[in-house]
């Protein structure tokens, strides 16, 4: 989710309505230079917090 996306106002509604008990809502800023557009002005960043996740989550 991040700041000036407006397709992704709804993530709340949709990561609630995924029932896996393994599952976040990562919020991206505009002041760490990944707002936008599928936080497209910071790919690096959005891999970089997926991966980690998915360590975690597939350990």
């Amino acid at each position: 989710m991040a700041d000036g996306d407006p397709t992704a106002t709804g993530a709340p509604e949709v990561i609630d309505a995924v029932a896996s008990k393994k599952k976040q809502l990562m919020h991206f800023t505009d002041v760490e230079g990944s707002g936008g557009h599928c936080e497209g002005t910071a790919r690096m960043l959005y891999h970089q917090r997926t991966f980690d996740w998915l360590d975690e989550v597939l350990a």
